[in-house]
């Protein structure tokens, strides 16, 4: 339900983290922010000024997910642009602590210039073929997945 797929996600998840010796990379399947779990994720752009519940996906995680592979803390990114995003970060500050997990909230990367850098600028530059001006935003591992699929 992306404008990448499931393999070009994961491969470039898997390319970011090679240099990480802590970090194992698992696929994530049909119950983790899945269309099945959390379905208002994937119509972001229609429910920005409406009120989402994501707690079925966050007690998924907390009580299957997490318990199954030990996870005790799960890192998100601050969300500054993105309501729906943001509160499904609310909803796991709300919700995780019961499972003994610890939500780590890690500041929204910026540019220089203090613009934040954001994947829905990337997939509009990307899809007007402006991949030279969306090299700013990404890690270079990223980019070179983009420009060699390409």
């Amino acid at each position: 339900m992306s404008e990448f797929s499931f393999k070009d996600r994961f491969a470039i998840v898997q390319k970011n983290c090679k240099r990480f010796n802590n970090v194992k990379v698992l696929p994530s399947g049909k119950y983790m922010i899945s269309s099945f779990t959390f379905a208002e994720y994937f119509k972001k752009d229609d429910l920005q000024e409406k009120n989402i519940m994501p707690a079925k996906d966050v007690r998924l995680f907390g009580s299957a997910i997490a318990k199954c592979l030990n996870i005790k803390f799960r890192f998100v990114g601050e969300e500054p642009l993105d309501n729906v995003t943001r509160q499904y970060n609310e909803t796991m500050k709300q919700i995780l602590g019961d499972y003994g997990i610890k939500l780590i909230e890690v500041p929204r990367c910026k540019l220089p210039s203090g613009e934040i850098i954001n994947a829905t600028k990337v997939r509009k530059l990307l899809k007007e073929g402006k991949f030279q001006e969306c090299r700013q935003y990404l890690t270079e591992e990223t980019y070179s997945y983009i420009i060699d699929s390409n």
